[in-house]
């Protein structure tokens, strides 16, 4: 009987039945696949197995449990908006935008819009702090029209 035509998907992960298809010397160690080395590296902290009989959940997944944290920050809903807006985002694409904390020389002080605009709203956040967000991000616009309007005519 054939590999391809056995039922062996369900007694061991992918990478098990890889791993032994190599040790057996039925797929030689140079043919191996691109993943194998990686999988290798970084294992996953479960492996991934198959489960018989388990019904699909509501997105049609078998046995997955959603359990990986958001990543939000308090600044993101600003954020969202700054570059949701098409006006903002155009104004954001004249300015130095940098992933590094520190800027140097002649770009120390052109700092991105958006970066711009979230310092203000926490700013008058801290300030105002019975207010929503809306009423803040209004503020902020308020604060930051001479910004704008000089960013309008670059």
């Amino acid at each position: 009987m054939s590999v391809a035509g056995s039922r062996l998907h369900r007694l061991g992960s992918v990478y098990s039945r890889t791993k032994d298809l190599i040790r057996s010397k039925v797929l030689p160690y140079e043919e191996r696949p691109l993943w194998y080395d990686v999988y290798e590296a970084f294992p996953p902290i479960r492996e991934p197995v198959y489960k018989a009989n388990t019904p699909p959940d509501k997105l049609g997944l078998v046995g997955v449990e959603d359990n990986v944290r958001e990543i939000l920050y308090e600044e993101d809903w600003v954020r969202a908006n700054v570059n949701g807006s098409n006006f903002y985002s155009s104004l954001n694409n004249k300015t130095i935008s940098s992933l590094f904390t520190e800027l140097t020389g002649k770009h120390k002080e052109r700092k991105n819009f958006c970066f711009r605009f979230v310092k203000k709203f926490q700013e008058i956040q801290g300030l105002n702090n019975g207010l929503n967000n809306e009423q803040l991000f209004r503020m902020t616009e308020q604060e930051m029209k001479d910004v704008i309007n000089e960013l309008k005519e670059q």
